[in-house]
C-alpha cells in the first residue's frame, strides 16, 4: 500500500495540474480549428452548389422561354431547341427544370400551355413523376401526384386512382384533387369506394376544381353517395347538390335528416335552404324536437329564409327552454317570418319576463336598424 501511494505521488509530481490545463487548451484549440475548417468547407460546398443551381436555373429558364415564345413552325424545325435532352440526365438539373416548368404551367394557358406540356413529355419528365408516386416516402408520393395533375397527364389516371384511398392523408388529398382536375365529375367515382373521411377543407378544394367543369356533367351517382357508409361522402354529395341546384334529389336530402350522424343532418338542413319545396318546412318541423340544440338553431335559420306564417305556431312550444341562444333564435325567427312581426310574440305568456323581455328589445333593435338601412338605401 505504501508503495502505491509513493508511485502516485511520483506520477503527480511529473504531471502537475498546469500540464493538464495545457493539454485541455491544446485539445480545445484543435477542436476549434477542426470546427472552423469543417464550417469553411461546408460553406464552400454550399456556395458552389448554389452557383451551379443558379446556372442550371438560367439554362432551364432559357429553354422554357425558347419553347413558349418561339412560333409553332420554329418549334417543329428547331431540333436542338432542347439542350435539355442531355442535361435532363443530371438529377439536379432535372429537379430545377421540372420545378420551373410546373411554376410556368400554373400561370399560363392555351397554346403556350400545350407547348410546355409537349416539352415536358418529350423530355420524359412524367416518368420521373411516376417513379415518385411509387416512393415509400409519402411526401414524395404526394409531390409526384401533384406534378401529374398540374401537367394534365390524363393517360395516367388509372395509376392515380388507387391513391385516392391511401392511408396517408396528404397522399389522398393530392390523388383526389388530381383525379378531379383531370376528369371533372367523372373523376368523383372514387367516392364509391373511399373509406377514409374526406375533410371539409378537401371538399372545398374539390368543389373548386369542379367549378372548371360546368358543361355536360352527369350526376347519376349522387343518389348512391347520399347512402354511403362514409358520412363525409354524404356531406360532400349534398354540397355538390347545393352548388348545382339539384332539386330532383330533394327527397333524398330530406331522408338524410334521419341519419345517425349529427354532422350529416346539419349539412342536410343547410342544403334544404338551397333545395326546397312547399313541403320542406313540414319535414324540418317534424324533426325539430329530436335534434341537437345546434341543429335546431340551424333549422330555425333555414325557416327564416323559406318559412311562412304557417310555420310560426310550433315555435311557441319551445320558447320556454333553458338555452338562451335557442330562445333568441326562436324570437328572431318568429319576428322574421310572421306577418305580425314582434306582435305575434304577445301570445307567449312570459314574454315580459327576463330574459325574454331583453331578447325582445334586442330583436326590436335589429328590426329597426334593418328597416332604417332599407329606407336610406
Amino acid at each position: 500500500m505504501l508503495l502505491g501511494i509513493k508511485f502516485t505521488h511520483q506520477l503527480t509530481g511529473h504531471f502537475p495540474a498546469i500540464h493538464y490545463l495545457y493539454i485541455v487548451i491544446i485539445v480545445c484549440l484543435v477542436l476549434m480549428i477542426l470546427a472552423i475548417a469543417f464550417i469553411g468547407v461546408y460553406i464552400s460546398i454550399k456556395n458552389r452548389k448554389r452557383k451551379k443551381d443558379i446556372k442550371r436555373k438560367n439554362v432551364a429558364d432559357n429553354l422554357i422561354q425558347r419553347v413558349l415564345f418561339s412560333d409553332e413552325e420554329q418549334n417543329n424545325t428547331d431540333k436542338p431547341r432542347y439542350k435539355g435532352y442531355k442535361l435532363v440526365r443530371d438529377a439536379n438539373f432535372r429537379r430545377i427544370l421540372t420545378a420551373e416548368i410546373l411554376s410556368a404551367r400554373k400561370n399560363i394557358s392555351g397554346a403556350s400551355a400545350e407547348r410546355l406540356k409537349q416539352m415536358y413529355e418529350e423530355l420524359h419528365l412524367e416518368k420521373h413523376a411516376l417513379l415518385n408516386t411509387d416512393s415509400r416516402y409519402w411526401h414524395i408520393k404526394a409531390k409526384g401526384l401533384q406534378e401529374l395533375a398540374i401537367m394534365e397527364m390524363r393517360d395516367y389516371v388509372d395509376i392515380i386512382i388507387p391513391y385516392a384511398d391511401h392511408p396517408n392523408e396528404l397522399v389522398r388529398i393530392e390523388a383526389q384533387a388530381a383525379i378531379v382536375k383531370l376528369q371533372g365529375y367523372k373523376g368523383l367515382l372514387f367516392l364509391d369506394t373511399v373509406t377514409y373521411p374526406v375533410s371539409d377543407w378537401q371538399q372545398i378544394k374539390l368543389l373548386h376544381e369542379l367549378s372548371n367543369f360546368q358543361e355536360n356533367q352527369s350526376f347519376v351517382n349522387i343518389e348512391s353517395w347520399l347512402q354511403s357508409a362514409n358520412y363525409s361522402v354524404i356531406i360532400f354529395a349534398m354540397r355538390i347538390a347545393s352548388n348545382n341546384h339539384l332539386f330532383n334529389i330533394h327527397d333524398n336530402i330530406m331522408a338524410c335528416m334521419d341519419h345517425e350522424e349529427p354532422r350529416v343532418r346539419l349539412r342536410a338542413i343547410q342544403t334544404l335552404n338551397e333545395i326546397y319545396t312547399e313541403h320542406t318546412t313540414d319535414g324540418l318541423k317534424k324533426r325539430f324536437a329530436f335534434e341537437t340544440h345546434h341543429n335546431q338553431i340551424a333549422i330555425l335559420k333555414v325557416l327564416q329564409t323559406i318559412g311562412t306564417e304557417r310555420d310560426v305556431t310550433f315555435m311557441f312550444d319551445y320558447l320556454d327552454n333553458d338555452n338562451n341562444e335557442l330562445r333568441l333564435t326562436l324570437i328572431r325567427t318568429i319576428a322574421t317570418i310572421s306577418d305580425q312581426k314582434l306582435q305575434a310574440l304577445e301570445k307567449f305568456p312570459r314574454i315580459k319576463e327576463a330574459p325574454w323581455a331583453e331578447m325582445m328589445m334586442q330583436i326590436k333593435g335589429e328590426i329597426e336598424k334593418y328597416e332604417l338601412a332599407n329606407i336610406n338605401f
